[in-house]
């Protein structure tokens, strides 16, 4: 689905199920606005085996902008889209991995971008999450491994980066700045990475940290 606009005389998003695996899914240059029926998403995929959400402008739906979710056999991709003023900006969870890269994440009134994985790592890269009513970028409990960085979180009210639990997440080269909550957080168990966390912070920007030396003004 490529160039279309889907806008709020409509008050639907755009849907997408039980295609067969192995079938590439692709969802770029749309306008998704104003979402108020099923889906109240913009867009929400499940149970594909590859879907591409690539260069949209989602905004002003009544629930999550992107959702992507399901059991995946290949990674889910969220790329340079702008997302703008929905509840959670970008919600990706599923068996399978995410690569959520180069979006443009703002005002969302819950987080920003809220991530989780199971079997096979995600990498969250090169994100904007700014002045969101919740977390800016929230990786969600028990993913093992995967990767955030090089991301901004800027303004937002809740945490900055938050790192629900997990272990052995890479996490490194952000900037999370004027955050309400902790800029740089990390609720997992004690372990032997970084603050004694089951993580691994290295070069990252920021004035608060839980715990202590997460990252650095």
């Amino acid at each position: 689905m490529r160039g279309n606009v889907i806008e709020q005389y409509r008050r639907f998003g755009i849907i997408v199920e039980n295609v067969a695996q192995g079938r590439p899914v692709r969802i770029v240059d749309n306008v998704i606005a104003g979402a108020q029926s099923r889906p109240t998403a913009g867009v929400i995929a499940g149970q594909e085996s590859l879907v591409h959400v690539e260069g949209n402008f989602v905004h002003s739906n009544s629930s999550v902008g992107i959702s992507l979710s399901g059991q995946f056999t290949g990674d889910h991709v969220a790329r340079d889209n702008r997302v703008r003023g929905n509840t959670t900006g970008i919600r990706a969870s599923s068996d399978g991995g995410s690569y959520i890269s180069g979006n443009d994440v703002s005002a969302s009134r819950a987080s920003g971008i809220e991530v989780g994985w199971i079997y096979s790592p995600g990498h969250v890269v090169n994100n904007i999450s700014r002045d969101n009513v919740g977390h800016g970028i929230d990786v969600l409990a028990n993913p093992r491994g995967g990767v955030v960085s090089a991301n901004q979180s800027l303004r937002n009210r809740g945490d900055g980066i938050r790192i629900d639990g997990g272990a052995g997440i890479q996490i490194d080269g952000n900037t999370a700045l004027g955050n309400l909550g902790v800029d740089c957080r990390d609720l997992g168990p004690f372990g032997t990475g970084t603050a004694e966390t089951f993580n691994f912070w290295t070069a990252n920007k920021g004035r608060t940290s839980s715990p202590a030396g997460l990252c650095q003004p």
